[in-house]
């Protein structure tokens, strides 16, 4: 597989007084676009937006629509509890979203017009993620359940004797214990079918798909939903599990399983024969098929990822883009089922790609800064984009690409307050004559002159620096000429970037 590498550099030298370059205050600062989705008729896209209190010290999280044509964006929802992950029904009449407004995380729903949002679950215990139906009337849910309970109701019930155990000590006889910020307790994340009541449904009761399995859909600790996809008519769920006892610490094998969406059948894993992850599965449109990324190396946490697609009537899998030397990642099918969009890191950026699903031919769409998140609006492509200057905001482009067209303008008056390093793209030729691509940023109101350089280098395997408004490794920052004059006597900071020409390995 090829990879991309990515160096920042720093250039120190002493800048005007009056520039005012990017600091971590402006960052926070910085409204925090994420979950874009498409309205059924590709007129509006609703999104979430992350603002922070600072005095609360806290992000605050809220639904917004916008035009996909470029008209105002509107704030539909202003709770000061989150509300995020937004997903349209069907016939467009409704947005439903995750909401901790109820003092537990529960599924919510508003009209796109505005007015009062209404509940939609009320399960006894938070939901982490959902997926909702086609027909409306049912959702899949992400719950943590003990994995023997009979009910969430029952595992609820668990938690609550455990609360009053005097014994609080953790015994862990596999690995692992913790998963980054938080302890293991012995409880897994299950997907269950919740069936609204105008369907004969109960609002605090749902069907666990994945009854008596010790493992977790979506896998921790980066799963989302995106892991998991509906058949078109409703009847099958696929989701992506490690199922791997002891060994879950250490293996890299995960399963795309399919199971009846009424829980009459056992979870089959279609990609069984594979060692190595497979994820990130999505039903076709007319439902015959199955695409789904893979790798291949067992063992292996930064193998290619390639396209596969999965045919249902006779249950072969074929990998779509054996030949392109590129890592897929995400999958958008087209209507038509003859073209799949995906993004990836490609020369320093991350791009947009349309691949032909019977060729594999790969094209690229939208290939400049960072674009992520694929959406269908008609005849174009709504994404998110970001680059060194620029937080995420909403972008359309023709499905044959072309021109960009920015839909969204939250952070535009913060972005034009602040004095950016000027930055360009160079290469240099690094490991066995491969083109290594780099950013050089120069501190905010550079004038030229000498300046030592410091690297800021993140060669992956797994990812890599790049065009991108990153909220933890940001070098706009340490190009930044925020400090007072009596601080100015050490030189001023800037930044150099760059990301590898992919490399055989």
């Amino acid at each position: 597989m090829k990879h991309q590498l990515a160096l920042f550099g720093l250039l120190a030298v002493a800048a005007p007084a009056a520039a005012k370059g990017l600091t971590i205050e402006d960052m926070l600062a910085m409204r925090r676009i994420s979950d874009p989705a498409v309205s059924p008729d590709g007129k509006q896209v609703a999104f979430a937006v992350r603002d922070t209190d600072f005095d609360a010290n806290r992000g605050r999280f809220d639904i917004w629509l916008a035009a996909t044509d470029g008209g105002a964006a509107r704030q539909l929802t202003t709770h000061l509890e989150n509300d995020q992950a937004p997903e349209w029904s069907s016939d467009g009449s409704w947005i439903y979203f995750l909401s901790s407004r109820s003092g537990s995380s529960q599924v919510w729903r508003i009209r796109p017009s505005g007015g009062e949002a209404e509940a939609v679950t009320r399960l006894p215990a938070d939901v982490g993620s959902f997926k909702l139906f086609h027909d409306g009337k049912h959702l899949v849910v992400a719950v943590e359940v003990w994995p023997d309970a009979k009910s969430i109701a029952e595992s609820v019930k668990r938690d609550e004797e455990r609360a009053k155990s005097k014994v609080k000590a953790r015994v862990y006889d596999q690995l692992l214990f913790r998963h980054w910020d938080h302890w293991e307790d012995g409880k897994y994340s299950h997907l269950f079918v919740w069936t609204s009541p105008e369907a004969g449904g109960k609002a605090d009761d749902a069907r666990d798909l994945t009854p008596g399995l010790a493992t977790d859909t979506p896998i921790q600790p980066f799963g989302g939903m995106d892991d998991v996809s509906i058949s078109p008519d409703g009847k099958t769920v696929a989701f992506v599990a490690r199922v791997a006892g002891r060994e879950n610490a250490w293996h890299t094998n995960t399963d795309v399983f399919l199971v009846a969406a009424d829980g009459k059948t056992r979870p089959v894993a279609i990609t069984a024969a594979n060692p190595a992850y497979d994820f990130g599965p999505a039903f076709s449109p007319d439902g015959k098929s199955l695409a789904l990324r893979m790798m291949k190396r067992a063992g292996f946490e930064a193998d290619r990822q390639r396209i596969a697609v999965y045919d249902l009537a006779s249950k072969k899998l074929r990998v779509v883009t054996e030949g392109w030397d590129r890592s897929a990642g995400s999958i958008l099918w087209n209507p038509d089922g003859k073209t799949i969009y995906t993004d990836t890191d490609h020369l320093g950026s991350h791009a947009v790609f349309a691949i032909d699903v019977a060729s594999g031919n790969a094209r690229v769409v939208v290939d400049k800064g960072t674009n992520t998140a694929p959406q269908l609006a008609g005849d174009r492509l709504v994404f998110a984009r970001d680059t060194l200057r620029s937080p995420v905001e909403l972008y359309t482009v023709k499905l044959e690409g072309g021109e960009l067209r920015q839909i969204t303008h939250l952070n535009d008056a913060r972005v034009k307050a602040i004095a950016w390093g000027d930055y360009e793209q160079f290469s240099f030729k690094g490991a066995k004559g491969d083109a290594v691509y780099g950013y050089v940023i120069k501190p905010s109101g550079f004038s030229g002159g000498k300046a030592p350089v410091a690297f800021l280098i993140h060669g992956g395997p797994q990812g890599s620096f790049g065009d991108h408004f990153h909220y933890r490794w940001n070098p706009e920052v340490f190009a930044g000429t925020d400090r007072p004059a009596t601080a100015r006597r050490s030189p001023t900071r800037s930044t150099v970037t760059g990301a590898a020409r992919p490399t055989r390995i």
